[in-house]
C-alpha cells in the first residue's frame, strides 16, 4: 500500500476525512457488533470512532500506516499509551484501544472477531481491493460481524479516494464468505460539503453489513 500520499496529508493538515465525532452510521448500527470482544479497525488515523468502540466494551484494534496520526490519536485524549513493538511493529495502547503502526498487507495480529470500516476500503485503490478483503478476512475468527461504511457516486464527476464503493463491489468481496446486507444509507453530500466542491453532485454514504460463516 502506498503510504507516502497519506503521510504528506497528514503532514499538510489536510485531512478533511477525519470526522469530529462519532460516525453517524456506527452509532446507528453499533449493535450489530454487541459480543464481539475484539473489534479490528484498519486504517484508522485518529478516528474518534475507536474512542466510541471502546465505550461500548469492545477491545479496539487500530491499524494505521501514519506514525502520526496514531501518535495524534493518544495525544488529544492527554494519555500516554504504552509504546512497544510487536511482530515489528510499534505498538500503542491505552484502556483498551491499541494501534498497530503498520503497514495494513504486512499487519500480523491476534484473530479479531468483528471488523469496523469506515474510509479504510475506499482509501485503497480499487485494484488492491480483493487483497484488501484477503488481508481483513486472514486477520478474523469465524463467525465474524463486518461493518463497512464507504460511499458510492460517479466517479467520472470527482476522483477518490475515497474511491466509489457499491453494494454490488461488497458481494463481490465477501459474498462468497457470508451474508450481505445495506443496512442503511444518508446523503453524504449534506453531511460533507467539500465533496460537491471536487464536483460530485449526488453521493450517498451506506453502511454494509456482513455476516461471515
Amino acid at each position: 500500500m502506498r503510504l507516502d500520499p497519506w503521510r504528506e496529508r497528514w503532514e499538510a493538515g489536510q485531512t478533511g476525512f477525519h470526522e469530529a465525532a462519532p460516525n453517524a452510521l456506527l452509532v446507528a448500527h453499533a449493535d450489530a457488533l454487541v459480543g464481539q470482544r475484539r473489534v479490528l479497525v484498519p486504517l484508522c488515523g485518529k478516528s474518534n470512532d475507536l474512542t466510541y468502540l471502546r465505550s461500548r466494551g469492545h477491545e479496539v484494534v487500530g491499524v494505521e500506516g501514519v506514525e502520526m496520526a496514531a501518535l495524534a490519536y493518544f495525544a488529544e485524549r492527554g494519555v500516554l499509551p504504552k509504546d512497544e513493538v510487536r511482530d515489528g511493529a510499534r505498538t500503542l495502547s491505552h484502556d483498551g484501544v491499541t494501534i498497530v503502526v503498520a503497514d495494513y498487507f504486512d499487519a500480523t495480529l491476534e484473530p479479531c472477531d468483528a471488523v469496523y470500516d469506515r474510509g479504510a476500503i475506499v482509501a485503497v485503490d480499487p485494484s488492491l481491493r480483493g487483497r484488501y478483503a484477503e488481508k481483513t478476512l486472514s486477520l478474523l475468527t469465524r463467525p465474524a460481524t463486518l461493518l463497512v461504511v464507504g460511499f458510492s457516486y460517479d466517479q467520472t464527476e470527482m476522483a477518490g479516494p475515497p474511491f466509489s464503493l457499491s453494494e454490488g463491489d461488497v458481494r463481490a468481496l465477501f459474498g462468497a464468505h457470508g451474508a450481505v446486507e445495506k443496512a442503511s444509507s444518508r446523503d453524504a453530500l449534506a453531511e460533507n460539503p467539500r465533496f460537491r466542491e471536487r464536483g460530485a453532485t449526488a453521493i450517498e454514504e451506506a453502511v454494509f453489513r456482513v455476516e461471515l460463516t
